[in-house]
């Protein structure tokens, strides 16, 4: 076999597969579902990204002495009994 044969036999058989890959629809629900599942991910990770530094500053407020819950917080005065 010549080494032109050996290159027109390589270019059928890429020219096969491509045209296989083309027209045929095995497995295309299969590469819908990863690209669905990468686009969720994306999603939830920029999500997260956006999300995380505006929770971390309400629970620094929440737990701040000055302007947080505690603040909030009085307690009421201390019982005292009546024969005192």
């Amino acid at each position: 076999m010549s080494r032109s044969d050996a290159r027109s036999a390589t270019r059928k058989v890429r020219l096969n597969l491509l045209k296989r890959f083309v027209v045929e629809e095995n497995g295309q629900d299969l590469i819908e579902y990863a690209f669905l599942a990468a686009a969720l991910a994306t999603a939830g990770m920029l999500a997260l990204n956006a999300i995380g530094p505006a929770v971390g500053v309400t629970y620094s407020t929440w737990l701040s002495p000055t302007t947080g819950a505690p603040a909030l917080w009085e307690p009421s005065a201390p019982w005292t009994s009546a024969g005192s």
